[in-house]
């Protein structure tokens, strides 16, 4: 959802989703452990480092499904302890 949040325009917009099946991106649930996580990330970095609520949440789900983030925006998350790998198209 934040990848759609960006976007400006049809094209982007025609562009994301084939970049979308050319990666074979998966889109995970958010479980009740997500969310609580997520909770306590803001909490313990929203003074700190200004985290926003979907970078809590993206940081959550990456924690619960013990996976790799794969980013262009690796400053979001880099003090948040998550495995981090920079992404671009």
């Amino acid at each position: 959802m934040e990848m759609i949040q960006g976007i400006r325009d049809k094209n982007e917009l025609k562009l994301l989703k084939s970049m979308i099946h050319q990666f074979d991106f998966t889109i995970l649930p958010l479980s009740d452990n997500t969310g609580q996580l997520a909770c306590e990330l803001m909490i313990l970095h929203k003074l700190s480092s200004g985290l926003e609520v979907q970078d809590a949440l993206i940081a959550a789900t990456v924690v619960v499904c013990q996976d790799i983030l794969y980013t262009g925006n690796v400053k979001h998350f880099k003090d948040l302890g998550i495995n981090i790998k920079l992404f671009s198209a």
